[in-house]
């Protein structure tokens, strides 16, 4: 029958409006691979208007978005006690009460007090990998050795017990039973449109808004047909 979807050709872009009707819309766009001189280009995939395509890892950070305070070092100086002392993970900064979450599905083997890593929980992962978190404040409720834990599951908060400075999570990667540096593993993370390419982005998405905005849409219930969004502006790095 004429007018009827049959099936996408292709999908460029994309316009999403949320449930609630005072939310931005937020547009995606087709870009990547390969340009007509076949020299490689942005990964493809879907990015934002700021170029920008997160992805998923097979780990989770266990403190989002807090600030790196000490990297892996296995020749690192002790701040405490002033000798060269094998650093074998990495310090999160963050406060007292940070939530602390399992950084991937495992098996709790080690809950409570491990002297210079004060209250410890230990998890262990598929491949012979496991993971520390140190001077923590407290467990979360029902933690105990043997449960099942999920990714991002809340196990601990934050806290600066044991051999410590002040607050913050340390944090390691066991494999094989050797410490291994955790920023090596693959973490959550965005790729961004690479600068060398950046401008064949803009200029597809200024194309492609051009597409989207002459698409007619329907009126959004219960308001009149004059009512209009108002522009959503996005900012440019």
């Amino acid at each position: 029958m004429d007018g009827a979807f049959v099936r996408w050709v292709s999908l460029e872009a994309v316009e999403y409006f949320p449930a609630t009707s005072s939310a931005p819309s937020v547009r995606v766009y087709s870009f990547g691979d390969v340009d007509d001189s076949g020299e490689p280009r942005a990964r493809r995939g879907w990015y934002d208007a700021k170029g920008r395509q997160p992805y998923r890892g097979g780990w989770r950070t266990p403190v989002p978005l807090a600030r790196i305070a000490s990297r892996f070092n296995p020749h690192r100086m002790h701040p405490v006690l002033h000798v060269v002392m094998p650093h074998n993970g990495v310090d999160f900064a963050a406060p007292v009460g940070a939530r602390v979450y399992a950084t991937a599905a495992g098996v709790v083997t080690s809950v409570g007090f491990d002297g210079p890593c004060g209250n410890k929980v230990e998890i262990a992962h598929a491949g012979g990998m496991s993971s520390v978190y140190c001077h923590l404040s407290r467990f979360a409720a029902g933690l105990h050795v043997g449960l099942h834990v999920e990714p991002r599951q809340l196990i601990a908060y934050v806290g600066q017990t044991g051999r410590v400075t002040g607050p913050h999570l340390h944090f390691g990667i066991r494999r094989g039973g050797t410490f291994i540096d955790p920023l090596t593993l693959r973490f959550d993370g965005v790729n961004v449109v690479p600068r060398a390419q950046r401008d064949d982005f803009d200029r597809r998405r200024a194309a492609l808004d051009a597409e989207l905005d002459d698409i007619p849409l329907p009126a959004a219930a219960g308001s009149s047909p004059e009512t209009t969004e108002p522009e959503t502006i996005y900012e440019e790095p």
